[in-house]
């Protein structure tokens, strides 16, 4: 069976990888794809709470972060329910990461715009969760770097610079030199 989905890899590829990271001090931020329904789906939450309660499980201790990424495009026009169905995925894996691991930092969805949308706009019916985002990540520093900073500001909150979800292989190379000169931290995921 594939435990891994987007790694392709099997459960026992996936151990040896995690204890290869644990024996060179390694640490991984893992980007997880929710869908994006119009209501929450409570069956489907708790599902993905016990798939990163079993990531934190297996990853003995290498796993750095947590990106919850919605599924769509970051200028995507989501209605009340989209929103509401999709921080209750980002509230399970916080809640699951507290439970397991609260060194595991949250990263919002990893891109800045997305996270501004999705976490901290308050409305009627949604409040601002800026709380429960330990690190703001930028996934394109070209347009979200001067927004990630006004939403830091006023907490500190750091900032880290993630490859695009949708990146070749090649777009990470890019990055590095890009977050420097920005003064941010940068954390390459292949």
């Amino acid at each position: 069976p594939v435990a891994g989905a987007s790694l392709e890899a099997s459960a026992a590829e996936l151990a040896a990888l995690f204890a290869d990271l644990a024996r060179a001090h390694g640490e991984l931020v893992l980007r997880v794809s929710v869908p994006v329904l119009d209501t929450p789906d409570a069956r489907s939450v708790d599902a993905f709470h016990q798939y990163i309660a079993d990531a934190l499980s297996r990853s003995r201790g290498t796993l750095k972060a947590l990106a919850i990424t919605p599924d769509l495009p970051a200028t995507a026009v989501l209605s009340d329910g989209q929103i509401t169905a999709y921080r209750a995925y980002y509230m399970d894996a916080y809640q699951a990461a507290r439970q397991h691991d609260k060194d595991v930092q949250l990263l919002g969805t990893g891109d800045a715009l997305l996270t501004l949308k999705l976490l901290l706009s308050p409305s009627p019916t949604h409040t601002d969760l800026r709380a429960y985002i330990d690190v703001l990540a930028v996934s394109d520093t070209s347009l979200q770097l001067t927004l990630a900073r006004q939403l830091a500001a006023d907490t500190h909150t750091p900032i880290w610079v993630l490859p695009p979800r949708h990146a070749g292989p090649l777009a990470a190379l890019a990055f590095p030199a890009v977050g420097l000169a920005e003064g941010a931290a940068v954390v390459t995921i292949p």
